[in-house]
């Protein structure tokens, strides 16, 4: 009788993205920003690297270490791109404001995984549907965060002062939900391709 094994990592990627969508969160962890949310942020980012030490290393111990490690070392890389995503969205460039922040979620994931790939003993099953699954959900985000942003106006002053019965940023709630989305599948998607 073989065991069946429970998909641990895909379990933790979704928790998290619950969990950022229920904070109202992009999912970044700059230093930026210290409040409880954020902090909460840190905390499932670190446990979600937790967990993939731990599917590879199967040592308490070390997955602990290693899911802090990884989580201060991206909390100190966003910190650097903060000012960049920053002024991008502050030009006027909101859509690839939007894009770098999702970008920046699946990346993080990512570097992980492969990290991990890249030193187990066992060599990746890289199956092509994977890449091309994970090409069409990124090549749909694209097209997401274009048609949110022709669909959905950006709030303008007199939005913001005139129109105060109106939620004016609702187009950055809506982003940040389809952001949340779109690491979320595109990160189990990853994680089984690194499987």
């Amino acid at each position: 009788m073989t065991e069946k094994k429970i998909p641990a990592v895909q379990i933790a990627i979704l928790f998290q993205a619950l969990l950022f969508l229920a904070l109202g969160s992009y999912g970044e962890m700059s230093f930026q920003k210290i409040s409880l949310n954020h902090i909460l942020v840190f905390v499932m980012w670190a446990a979600v690297f937790m967990v993939v030490d731990y599917t590879s290393e199967a040592n308490i111990v070390h997955a602990l270490k290693m899911g802090f490690v990884f989580a201060v070392l991206w909390c100190a890389i966003e910190t650097g791109t903060f000012y960049g995503i920053y002024a991008v969205i502050n030009a006027g460039f909101y859509n690839l404001g939007y894009l770098l922040y999702g970008l920046q979620n699946v990346l993080c994931l990512l570097s992980v995984l492969c990290f991990y790939g890249f030193f187990s003993e066992k060599k990746a099953n890289i199956k092509g549907l994977f890449i091309i699954l994970a090409i069409i959900v990124l090549a749909l985000f694209v097209a997401g965060v274009y048609c949110i942003s022709v669909l959905v106006p950006q709030p303008s002053e007199a939005d913001i002062y005139f129109g105060l019965a109106k939620d004016p940023f609702i187009q950055e709630a809506i982003m940040r939900r389809v952001i949340i989305i779109f690491y979320a599948i595109e990160g189990i998607i990853c994680s089984l391709l690194f499987k």
